[in-house]
């Protein structure tokens, strides 16, 4: 699954699954709601710009990812998708693929001790079935944002919010 379509596909799939993500509703209130009770809202999601960035400082910490097909040491693209939550709040989506799930796993602790300013919750990811496919967390980051991050084998999900609850929500289907 290393290959450029078939992460294009993974990333479309992913896309058009967390797109139809809904919450429950709380229907008529049009001021923006606190965080307490944004998770009584119905959310949907709107897919933006989605793109390429490079994590220039993890490349310098000895990291590497796949892109379009091949391995590039020295080099972490990950790709990402932008979001805007029915409630107004905006979340981004970013996904990597590492040589192995180890790779993944570390980039997951890397980036929990270089971005994060408070761990919130951590564990294992767990499928459907409850089968452990990777690791989890639930974390604070520098200012106002809060970020669910996960691994799924060499696979590394990030989704960044001002809102944990819409992050979450926008999480579920995976």
């Amino acid at each position: 699954m290393r290959g450029f379509a078939a992460r294009l596909s993974l990333l479309l799939l992913i896309v058009s699954l967390v797109v139809s993500v809904h919450a429950q509703s709380n229907a008529g209130n049009n001021e923006k709601p606190d965080e307490a009770t944004r998770v009584h809202r119905r959310l949907t999601f709107k897919r933006g710009w989605m793109g390429e960035l490079i994590d220039s400082e993890a490349a310098d910490a000895g990291f590497g990812s796949f892109w379009a097909g091949s391995f590039e040491a020295g080099t972490v693209k990950l790709a990402f998708t932008d979001f805007k939550a029915s409630d107004g709040v905006g979340l981004t989506v970013r996904h990597g693929t590492f040589r192995s799930p180890d790779e993944a796993n570390r980039y997951f602790h890397w980036i929990i001790e270089k971005r994060a300013t408070d761990i919130l919750k951590q564990g294992p990811k767990l499928d459907k079935t409850g089968k452990v496919t990777g690791l989890r967390a639930e974390v604070k980051l520098v200012g106002t944002s809060s970020a669910v991050l996960w691994t799924e084998n060499e696979h590394f999900f990030m989704i960044i919010s001002s809102s944990l609850p819409d992050a979450l929500e926008l999480e579920k289907p995976h």
